[in-house]
């Protein structure tokens, strides 16, 4: 089962997505010096086996790896995993990761049972995707069954209800435009619905041109959006305790409805 939009956006149209990820694999290493803190927090060392489920060309994935451990990345999007592949094999990395094509409702079909001492869901990935409660159990279930015993989920700098909702509050409707880098501008025009909790979303691709920006191409995103306690009540159902909720895992500041995404630690029970 794959949604149209989320085929369109990783797959027939994943090209441009990659452009944004490109843009950020610089910003990787700092980000993962932080979760190599949280992961000691818990007693995650670097024995530790780790799935960065939906890891599109593995820019965690791989800092992960340039720090001893041994990571797992899932992704639905060959184009993404062949990318994962280049980048792992250009930060010399190949003896400490596996990149797998596959979805988030096929992963008890790819590990055995506790495969895996942790997971991951980092950056909005993969929860909310179907736009439906159902599902994401399903997908935390099966992220339960290749998790250890005792094991952890780290859901991270995630959006949510809380977050969209205030923003909406605060600024009204409002479009997004990010200059990706020294070729492409994005323009991103979201539609909030708080009764549904749904975010719609419209991406909007321009390449630059001396000072013109000329279309390229455009894809659309639906993502089902949680309050803590909704997601928590879904882990639950799935196997998985919450243990912390954070602001930020810089300083491990407790989460602020309406102000913080979703820094999430879940104990496999």
């Amino acid at each position: 089962m794959t949604n149209k939009w989320i085929k369109e956006f990783f797959i027939d149209k994943g090209y441009l997505f990659l452009r944004i990820m490109d843009s950020m694999w610089s910003s990787a290493w700092g980000i993962v010096d932080n979760l190599v803190d949280l992961l000691r927090r818990y007693g995650i060392g670097r024995w530790a086996h780790i799935l960065d489920l939906g890891c599109g060309n593995g820019r965690f994935t791989v800092a992960l790896a340039s720090r001893s451990y041994r990571v797992t990345g899932v992704d639905i999007s060959p184009l993404y995993i062949a990318d994962a592949w280049r980048k792992a094999s250009m930060y010399g990395v190949l003896d400490r990761v596996d990149f797998r094509i596959g979805s988030a409702l096929d992963i008890d079909r790819l590990f055995n049972r506790g495969y895996f001492d942790a997971s991951m869901l980092i950056w909005t990935t993969i929860i909310g995707y179907y736009g439906s409660p159902e599902t994401d159990l399903e997908i935390l279930s099966k992220i339960r069954y290749v998790t250890r015993d005792n094991g952890y989920l780290f859901i991270l700098w995630t959006a949510n209800y809380d977050i969209v909702a205030m923003k909406r509050a605060l600024c009204g409707v409002t479009n997004y435009i990010t200059d990706i880098d020294h070729e492409y501008v994005l323009v991103e025009k979201p539609v909030f619905d708080h009764v549904r909790g749904v975010v719609e979303s419209t991406w909007v691709f321009y390449r630059k041109r001396g000072k013109d920006l000329v279309y390229v191409d455009e894809v659309k995103l639906s993502l089902r959006l949680y309050s803590l306690h909704e997601i928590t009540r879904i882990a639950g159902d799935a196997g998985w305790e919450l243990v912390a909720a954070y602001h930020s895992i810089r300083d491990y500041s407790p989460f602020k409805p309406g102000f913080s995404g979703f820094n999430l630690v879940f104990k496999a029970i």
